[in-house]
């Protein structure tokens, strides 16, 4: 996986070693959670519908917020020798900090930029 788009066809790859990392996203360090604190939000209806609203996205459309593991996946990319980039912000109002942490917790190897303000 190229962590940059691919040039265009007119324009040769850059010379050199090729990244294989991969991204386990902070947005879903704690996707239950984080869903029950913004459905609210965003939808403009009662935080009481949100129970319903998360059950039917899984019985209907197959989207499971409580499968969402990233540290283990983390664990899991660690242990297959993976490279792994956590770029993550201070500034973050729905996923705190913290679970940057965590996932580098999970996969000591793996590099944690920040903490920054503003930079994810």
């Amino acid at each position: 996986m190229s962590l940059s788009p691919r040039p265009p066809k007119d324009r040769p790859e850059p010379a050199g070693p090729s990244l294989d990392a991969r991204e386990v996203c902070n947005a879903r360090a704690s996707a239950p959670l984080m869903l029950r604190q913004q459905l609210p939000k965003v939808s403009g209806l009662p935080p009481f519908f949100t129970p319903g609203i998360l059950v039917m996205g899984k019985l209907f459309l197959g989207i499971d917020p409580w499968a969402v593991r990233p540290e283990e996946d983390a664990r899991r990319l660690c242990k297959k020798g993976i490279p792994l980039l956590i770029i993550h912000s201070t500034d973050d109002e729905t996923v705190s900090f913290e679970h940057a942490r965590r996932i580098k917790t999970a996969c000591p190897g793996a590099t944690l930029s920040g903490p920054c303000g503003g930079c994810a």
